[in-house]
């Protein structure tokens, strides 16, 4: 008898533990996307940080 509630103790643990490793799993998806989107913002600023310095110094060019 104590084996066997020793084998669903044991199935217990090993859903939780897979419960807990797939929500562990999604998360760490959600983090590495929302640095990804992260990433691409400051790409997207840095660029156009550039395009706007670049025709700053193209209409100080024609002034």
């Amino acid at each position: 008898m104590p084996k066997m509630e020793g084998n669903i103790q044991k199935k217990f643990t090993s859903q939780n533990m897979d419960f807990y490793n797939q929500k562990n799993e999604t998360k760490i998806k959600r983090d590495i996307f929302a640095i990804r989107e992260l990433n691409a913002n400051q790409i997207e600023k840095v660029f156009l940080k550039e395009i706007l310095m670049t025709e700053c110094l193209r209409y100080q060019k024609q002034s």
